[in-house]
């Protein structure tokens, strides 16, 4: 019996979505930038769910980026993947998704150990995190500023890696010390998200909100 599984990642400019048994992913589709919106996201989802319906099993899981990202991207992903479990009646899961670019990093690159993401947050802020192979899902996802990101990165001990689109800053001193990890890992992943979520604890559909960790542009104009 198959364990059909739904993965969601919209938090980064290319979204993505997976199928999967359990943790063993069948197939990936890739979302263009241009295309990560309501009216692309649910058509891409239907054509995976027909493997799904074909089999004469039910979906069982539904997993899904849950942020930081993209303010648009996190509420489109988020809701799709609330409403697919509620309606499927089936077990959702919500990811980091700094969590995600760290677990691609690490299962590239086995020597690396310890590492820190840093992504685009715009506005001259930076999400990051800092992770360790052993258990990814213990760091804490923070919102640093220019030059915290900057200082962050200038004090990494020698054996880390770097990782994430805020690694890619011209501004940045990396040391010859730290591995800089290949570009083409930074963007997270369906396939990672759903990996991830394998076996861990379900959260109620109706609880799950976006992690935007920090208010929208059109917030902080309407508190200042």
């Amino acid at each position: 019996m198959s364990h059909w599984h739904l993965a969601i990642e919209t938090s980064g400019r290319h979204g993505s979505l997976a199928l999967l048994d359990g943790d063993q992913l069948l197939r990936e589709v890739a979302l263009e930038p241009q295309q990560r919106t309501a009216a692309s996201l649910f058509p891409a989802m239907e054509e995976l769910l027909q493997q799904v319906r074909a089999s004469g099993e039910p979906l069982q899981q539904v997993s899904v980026a849950s942020g930081p990202g993209s303010f648009t991207g996190l509420r489109i992903g988020v809701t799709a993947a609330k409403t697919l479990a509620y309606a499927m009646k089936c077990q959702l899961v919500a990811v980091d998704a700094l969590e995600v670019i760290a677990q691609q990093a690490f299962d590239h690159n086995e020597s690396l150990e310890q590492l820190w993401v840093g992504v685009k947050a715009y506005r001259g802020q930076i999400f990051a995190r800092g992770c360790a192979r052993q258990n990814t899902a213990a760091g804490e996802s923070l919102v640093l500023s220019g030059p915290q990101w900057r200082q962050q990165v200038s004090t990494l001990p020698a054996g880390w890696g770097l990782t994430g689109d805020a690694a890619g800053d011209p501004s940045l001193e990396i040391s010859s010390k730290i591995f800089l990890v290949d570009p083409q890992y930074w963007q997270p992943t369906a396939s990672t998200v759903g990996r991830l979520a394998a076996g861990a604890e379900p959260i109620d559909p109706l609880r799950l909100v976006p992690e935007y960790l920090r208010p929208s542009a059109a917030e902080e104009k309407l508190n200042s």
